[in-house]
């Protein structure tokens, strides 16, 4: 509806640009996604994310990926700038 739609882009302009967020190769990627959820929560815009996916063999991989999934929801609200090394 028109009034949601309002709704949602005035809580969008009040999200912090004065903040980013920065993650390199976690330990343990599914880390990565729920932090996403956190950051979303506290209102912050930028997060980048950098992320060699070929350190992420077996276990590691299937959990990127369903922590993936699970943050897909928050991800849509913030600007994600993924990296595949610190060089770019």
């Amino acid at each position: 509806t028109p009034t949601r739609r309002s709704r949602l882009e005035s809580v969008l302009a009040l999200r912090t640009q004065s903040c980013r967020f920065l993650f390199e190769n976690p330990s343990n990627p599914s880390n990565v996604w729920a932090c996403l959820r956190t950051v979303d929560s506290f209102g912050i815009q930028h997060v980048d994310l950098v992320m060699d996916s070929g350190k992420y063999v077996g276990k590691a991989a299937v959990a990127q990926k369903r922590g993936m999934r699970a943050a897909m929801g928050s991800a849509r609200w913030i600007s994600l700038h993924p990296y595949r090394s610190t060089r770019e």
